[in-house]
């Protein structure tokens, strides 16, 4: 608290602040002055709580110092000492709020008491002023939070204006709105930069965003945390032309933050009939926007526009798979090349076809686990995979099939690892790869072309250092697999024996049969009896 002295005598400012020093009183500057005008200067520039002023001074008194503080309105305790026992003084002093009117020589107790008092009243009224901040603030809050409330509502749902009367008394501006604009950003699925903190940056973006948007009374921004997050903009003004300065203003947003972000925009839309649909186009916009090229503040929305449908391909996805089994780099990354540039064979990516294939991928690397786990039933697949979003695909802002490609193909690097490290396999030989490859696709077409090539060996050094490795030939290797497989669902009395054969990969029922009997000295049928009569 600060406190202030004027008086033209300077021994009477030398015994106050005597005084002063022998209260139970604290305050954290005392300052003093000679003058009306060099208080009036202190006043301007250190703002002090309380004054003591005489009342008879040269030129300016302190009644000329009370009234100048009253037509300011600066809010401040004036005490008032004077040699005369003035009516008038005394009168003027309560006129201008005056908490005490004091009688030189001052009196110790009298001076305490009004200081106790002084300092009581400003403390009270601080208190109220506070509160009615804090009231204020509240208010504003829920006026803030009721309209964008009502906005959200009359967006979302298909009777826009049963809201209007409500939105309209909050903001009465919006009577004489004719147009409007809407955009949508939603960081869902999309951008690692909002991982853990998404609503904490979405409301410093919408803050940003309102400064300028409010300031000028243009529209306004706001934010919802339903549905992993989504941030609004409602242009009502001069729509088209301050769209453009939107976008520069976005710009800067994403470059101050450093976050990335495109905002979904609808067409120009009739308020408050067509806000329904402004919505729907600005959500649209902004899952349609193209990630492969120029990246842009803003997608505006075009009802021509088609964006293509994410469609698996199984062939391709099994080959990536069978990649997988060999661990040989080069292998995947031609797998990886093959089933990607089927899938992105467009020169337009919507950002919806990236995040339907994220989603999909994610089921496929479980699907894959999955598979490997049933042959291998102590293996462990608790490699963890650093998460496919959009924003580790882009470069420059700009999606990019390299960037995918490296990022699956150390997910299937990390698989095989932990793969190889649980067989004890020795990952360098690449004949214990392919009777690996053997073991998960047992149940497949088989050729020995196709599988040296897929391994990058000779076949017929491929077929000769197979059968010295494991003492038998592949053919013989893969059927018995099968064989051992077929004893597995033979002990399933619902499956039908001749289903069996093409279960574990026989394309011949009879070849099938020979093949049992040669190995286990029985038909299916007879060793299924068997197995229920022990069992």
């Amino acid at each position: 608290m600060k406190l202030l002295i004027v008086d033209d005598e300077y021994h009477v400012i030398k015994s106050i602040k005597f005084l002063l020093s022998t209260f139970p009183l604290h305050f954290d500057q005392i300052f003093s002055a000679s003058s009306v005008k060099e208080a009036i200067n202190l006043i301007e520039t250190e703002q002090p709580h309380i004054l003591i002023t005489d009342i008879s001074m040269d030129e300016l008194t302190g009644i000329d110092l009370m009234e100048y503080l009253n037509h300011i309105k600066y809010s401040i305790k004036i005490i008032v000492i004077s040699g005369y026992n003035n009516f008038d003084y005394i009168r003027s002093t309560l006129q201008n709020g005056g908490v005490d009117y004091l009688l030189k020589p001052i009196e110790p107790d009298q001076l305490l008491a009004a200081l106790k008092k002084a300092i009581e009243l400003y403390q009270d009224e601080e208190s109220k002023k506070m509160e009615f901040q804090k009231n204020f603030d509240i208010i504003t809050s829920m006026s803030t939070i009721c309209r964008e409330s009502l906005i959200h509502r009359m967006m979302s749902q298909s009777d826009s204006t049963q809201y209007l009367a409500e939105l309209c008394h909050i903001m009465p501006e919006l009577a004489s709105c004719q147009n409007c604009l809407i955009g949508y950003f939603c960081p869902k699925e999309l951008h690692s930069s909002y991982e853990g903190h998404m609503q904490e940056k979405l409301q410093q973006i919408s803050e940003r965003l309102n400064s300028y948007l409010e300031t000028r009374s243009v529209g306004l921004s706001f934010f919802t945390v339903s549905n992993g997050g989504e941030l609004f903009i409602f242009l009502y003004n001069n729509c088209s032309q301050n769209r453009q300065l939107l976008e520069k203003k976005i710009l800067e947003i994403e470059e101050q933050l450093s976050l990335p972000l495109t905002f979904g925009l609808s067409t120009l839309k009739t308020f408050p009939t067509q806000l329904t649909d402004g919505y729907q186009e600005a959500v649209s916009a902004f899952w349609t926007q193209d990630i492969m090229h120029e990246h842009l503040p803003v997608h505006i929305f075009s009802p021509k526009y088609q964006a293509p449908q994410f469609q698996p391909k199984p062939e391709l996805e099994r080959a990536v798979f069978s990649a997988l089994l060999t661990g040989n780099e080069m292998v995947i990354d031609q797998a990886l090349s093959r089933w990607t540039n089927q899938l992105f064979a467009f020169s337009i990516c919507p950002l919806s076809y990236l995040c339907d294939f994220i989603n999909y991928y994610e089921q496929l690397i479980q699907s894959w686990k999955r598979e490997l786990l049933s042959y291998y039933k102590e293996l462990n697949l608790n490699a963890k995979l650093d998460p496919l979003t959009s924003e580790r695909l882009l470069e420059n802002n700009c999606f990019q099939i390299k960037a995918l490609n490296l990022q699956i193909k150390k997910d299937m690097l990390k698989i095989y690892d932990q793969l190889t490290s649980h067989t004890n396999n020795p990952q360098s030989d690449t004949i214990y790869q392919i009777a690996h490859y053997l073991n998960l696709n047992y149940n497949r077409p088989f050729d020995q072309s196709t599988c040296a090539k897929l391994f990058y060996i000779n076949k017929d050094y491929m077929c000769r250092k197979f059968k010295t490795t494991f003492q038998t030939n592949m053919v013989s290797y893969l059927n018995t697999l099968r064989i051992q497989h077929a004893k597995e669902f033979l002990s399933n009395p619902d499956i039908k024996a001749k289903d069996v054969a093409f279960l574990v990969g026989f394309n011949d029922e009879k070849y099938f049969f020979r093949q049992f009997r040669k190995f286990t000295g029985y038909t299916p049928n007879e060793y299924r009896k068997q197995q229920l009569t022990i069992s």
